[in-house]
């Protein structure tokens, strides 16, 4: 319920003027519905919850912006419907692994540090051309290895220190 209300107030542009944040929240929460679905000790009735809200947030987006809007929730919603064929998987590649531990860190790093890299190349040059293709690509590399390597610096740390200070 907490979720949908966030979700609800998100689109609501006099909240959203005073707490600019909370317009991500949508696309965050589609995560955080996948996750739920996940880790509950309930997986079918969560699936279930979590597949409603992506499916009515994606309906919506859907129809006031395309195909292009309802991307995260509908991205969030196939992997909800993958989850009945995870096991069958064959293990993902230890680069991919390392990639989705590190996403969290990989997130942080992406404004600081891949935001102004690309700001740089688009006045550098022509956004539709080979070499800001390059660049992109080079910026995506690094932002991801910075990532990588917060996360073993920095959060792999703050996790520790959690895990001492809050014992399970």
């Amino acid at each position: 319920m907490f979720y949908a209300v966030l979700t609800a107030a998100a689109f609501l542009p006099t909240v959203t003027i005073r707490l600019p944040l909370l317009a991500l929240w949508p696309q965050f929460a589609c995560g955080l519905a996948v996750h739920a679905a996940l880790a509950s000790g309930r997986p079918n009735s969560q699936r279930l919850l979590a597949t409603l809200y992506l499916l009515l947030l994606g309906g919506w987006w859907f129809h006031v912006g395309g195909v292009t809007q309802a991307f995260a929730p509908l991205t969030a919603w196939l992997f909800l419907l993958t989850l009945a064929w995870e096991h069958r998987l064959p293990a993902p590649p230890r680069f991919l692994t390392a990639i989705g531990v590190a996403s969290y860190s990989i997130y942080l790093i992406h404004v600081p540090f891949m935001s102004p890299f690309l700001n740089l190349a688009r006045r550098l040059f022509d956004p539709v051309g080979a070499k800001f293709a390059c660049l992109w690509i080079l910026q995506l590399f690094l932002g991801v290895l910075a990532g990588l390597v917060f996360h073993h610096v920095i959060e792999r740390r703050c996790e520790a220190l959690r895990a001492r200070l809050i014992p399970r």
